[in-house]
């Protein structure tokens, strides 16, 4: 009596995505709270910007508030961002204006973190 081979990978990879999607998912809302809690403490809408080279001081809370996130249909990729103009000035800087990143610094930060969720360790 001979047995049959049932090929299950059509139900394994579509778990397998979903589970990396999710962990996608995870790793960007993880990393958005801590952009957005990284444009600094609140200041007066005319006081000093922030110094060269740290976050920007939050002024009227739009650019926090414009952080957002998304994860590509296969879960292979996500984005957190801004799609405000001057939020990649502050990041980048502009010829006049020093950087103020606050999206690289907190993906550096994050780093391990983010790696941990991926795996789902985390």
């Amino acid at each position: 009596m001979s047995r049959g081979v049932v090929w299950h990978g059509d139900r394994v990879l579509g778990e397998v995505q979903g589970q990396m999607k999710q962990n996608m998912t995870r790793a960007c809302l993880h990393l958005r709270g801590v952009v957005i809690n990284s444009i600094g403490e609140p200041g007066p809408p005319a006081g000093p910007p922030s110094a060269k080279g740290d976050p920007p001081h939050k002024r009227t809370g739009t650019l926090r508030r414009s952080i957002d996130w998304e994860v590509s249909p296969s879960g292979l990729e996500g984005r957190v961002g801004t799609n405000l103009e001057y939020g990649r000035h502050l990041e980048k800087g502009t010829r006049t204006m020093a950087m103020r990143p606050y999206l690289r610094p907190a993906l550096d930060k994050e780093q391990r973190r983010i790696v941990a969720i991926l795996a789902g360790k985390g």
